[in-house]
This record gives structure tokens, C-alpha cells and sequence, in this order.
């Protein structure tokens, strides 16, 4: 009796075995079309970092963190750091700085079994005469086949304590021609709309953003920012009347500390991608 299960149990083992290995192979052709580590190579070229795949071109200037995405259609330009994109807490005081003026900015290439960019340490803040004892990791790397840009902020937290932090920056107005928002029943704005527009609540699954994610239309191409950290995060949102659109990405304090790595994906599609 014992010996016809397991001659039943084989059986039915081996008929379904060429299944499997189907299977098996399809998910790991997907995995390595989809997450496989892209070819990409990091060097300098005029005083500027950059990330070289063989679709997609990132430049970063060190000094500002102005970044700029080169695609196969257009290019994508990131706003340079600004007074007021990093805000901290120390003893009970809250300072506003700039990520730029870390005295202290150390750039070198990173790389991981799936993506490769580059590594900004940050550190050396000061406001007047008041050291501020923070860290920061930024991280820029293309990921995947499809080369997406993701970003990444990590914060060594001590006396001192984010509040906020604004990176990357938001698209300059030249980078595209109108904003898509999952506000309310969704929204697509033209980067000229006459009148002001403004978003009630502008946090991850807020009204503002009832998903975490929005995206910005150039011609035939359009680019995806997904929040992938989102339970603290946000944006800030600005169209006056005649425009132009400013649709900033916020990272939010977690009771009080940034507390968790902060991540978030652009993912780029060409003419052919969005007809």
C-alpha cells in the first residue's frame, strides 16, 4: 500500500517536473530583464559626477546637487539644493539650512548586485555660530534593466534631529510641459494654466495625493515619481496663476527623526512607451 503512494506521489511528481522548470525559467528570465544589475559605468567629467548606462545619463554637480537625467527622448533637469531644503532640530531649537553647505562632501561610486550610481556623504552643518551634529547619505543609482533612477536618503541622527528634508530637487520649468496628480479624482495640468491651483492636503494618501506618486509630461515622453518609502512623505505643490508648476518632493520626520532609509523611483517612458 505504502509502495503504490509513493509510486503514485513519483508519478505525478514527474509530470508536473517539465512545468516547473518552465516556470522557474520564465521568473528568472523576468528577474533578470527586470532587476538584473545594468551596465553602468560612474566617472567625472567637468567637475561633474556621472552615472552612464547604456539608455539613461545622470550628471550631478557635487557643489549644487543639481542633477539632470539624460534619456533616449528628452532630458529631465533636477532644481540645484535652495535655503531652507533641509530643516533640524537641536536642544529644542529648529534651524533652517541648505544641503549644499555641508562643509564636508564626499562623493564616491556605489554599487550593489542590482543597481550602481554614487554615494554623497554630508556632514560639517552650521547656522551662525552653531554646529550641527548630523550625517547624511545621499544616494543616486540606475536600477533594473530599465535603467530607473532611484534615490536614496539615509540620516545618522544625533543631537540633532531632520524635520525635513526636500530632495531631489523639483523639475526646472524648462523640463517639461504639464504635471499629472492623483488629486481627488485625478488631475493633468498644464505647466501655463491661467488660473492658481493649490492641493488641499499634500501628503502621501492625503487628498492631495491620494497615491504616492505623480508624474510630468514633456512632448511625446513622460516621467513617473513613485514614492516607495511613503508614510512620511509628501510634496510641496505650487501653481500660480499663468504658472509655472513647482511639485517638490518632502521627506517628513518620523516622531521626530527621519528614522528609516527614504527611497524614491523615476521611472522614464519615450514616445513609443506612452502612445
Amino acid at each position: 500500500m505504502r509502495q503504490d503512494h509513493r509510486q503514485t506521489a513519483w508519478v505525478g511528481i514527474l509530470r508536473i517536473l517539465p512545468l516547473l522548470l518552465l516556470c522557474s525559467a520564465s521568473w528568472a528570465a523576468v528577474a533578470q530583464d527586470d532587476w538584473g544589475a545594468p551596465e553602468v559605468k560612474v566617472s567625472q567629467e567637468a567637475g561633474k559626477w556621472v552615472v552612464q548606462g547604456l539608455k539613461n545619463r545622470v550628471e550631478l554637480d557635487p557643489a549644487s546637487l543639481e542633477m539632470t537625467v539624460r534619456t533616449q527622448s528628452p532630458s529631465w533637469s533636477m532644481s540645484p539644493s535652495f535655503a531652507g531644503d533641509l530643516v533640524v532640530e537641536v536642544s529644542g531649537k529648529t534651524y533652517s539650512l541648505r544641503l549644499a553647505d555641508a562643509a564636508t562632501r564626499e562623493v564616491s561610486p556605489y554599487q550593489t548586485g542590482f543597481k550602481t550610481g554614487l554615494k554623497l556623504a554630508l556632514s560639517g552643518f552650521r547656522r551662525e555660530e552653531t554646529a550641527i551634529d548630523l550625517s547624511l547619505s545621499l544616494f543616486v543609482c540606475l536600477e533594473g534593466q530599465q535603467e530607473e533612477l532611484v534615490c536614496e536618503l539615509i540620516a545618522a541622527e544625533d543631537n540633532a534631529r531632520v524635520v525635513e528634508c526636500l530632495w531631489p530637487g523639483a523639475l526646472t520649468n524648462g523640463s517639461f510641459d504639464a504635471t499629472v496628480v492623483p488629486f481627488m479624482q485625478g488631475m493633468l495640468l498644464p505647466k501655463d494654466w491661467p488660473q492658481k491651483v493649490w492641493l488641499y492636503d499634500p501628503v502621501c494618501y492625503g487628498r492631495g495625493l491620494y497615491m504616492p506618486w505623480w508624474g510630468h509630461q514633456k512632448e511625446d515622453s513622460a516621467m513617473l515619481v513613485l514614492i516607495e518609502t511613503p508614510e512620511d512623505a509628501g510634496c510641496r505643490f505650487e501653481h500660480p496663476a499663468g504658472g509655472p508648476t513647482k511639485m517638490q518632493l518632502r521627506w517628513i520626520h518620523s516622531l521626530g527623526r527621519l528614522q528609516y532609509p527614504r527611497r524614491v523611483r523615476y521611472c522614464f517612458f519615450d514616445s513609443e512607451a506612452v502612445k
